[in-house]
């Protein structure tokens, strides 16, 4: 199937056969009931299912984010609660994966920590400057 007839089907201008059922049901174990109504488990054959990779959360990059967090949110006068303090580190971690061609690398995450904090501190300044936004409080 091409990428063109597959975003098709996404985007809901084109309707998939059943063969294209089929096929998704076969290689992929996904329940039949699921692709046609959108109700049940998406996975009738978990072995068949694609097998995410999953990888521990460096805990020290995970306390830099949160540090970076921390200080962005001081140096823009704005108060950042307790429970907040993991979400943004989150935030950012996300952000990171998105730049950084190995998450692993330590020397290419440590060269993008500036780039991140940079971004933060600019997002921030913004929110600040919305006279609109009520979320933010100032410290």
């Amino acid at each position: 199937m091409s990428k063109n007839t597959l975003a098709y089907y996404e985007r809901g201008e084109r309707t998939p056969d059943a063969n294209v059922l089929a096929s998704y049901r076969d290689r992929f174990g996904v329940n039949m009931n699921w692709l046609i109504t959108g109700e049940g488990d998406i996975f009738a054959d978990l072995s068949k299912a694609p097998q995410m990779e999953t990888k521990p959360l460096d805990e020290m990059l995970m306390r830099t984010l949160a540090q970076i967090a921390i200080r962005a949110h001081q140096q823009a006068q704005l108060i950042l609660r307790h429970e907040d303090i993991a979400v943004e580190a989150a935030s950012l971690y996300n952000e990171l994966t998105e730049k950084a061609d190995d998450i692993a690398d330590a020397e290419e995450v440590g060269q993008l920590l500036p780039w991140l904090e940079g971004r933060l501190v600019k997002r921030l300044a913004k929110l600040k400057a919305d006279p609109a936004n009520t979320t933010s409080k100032r410290a």
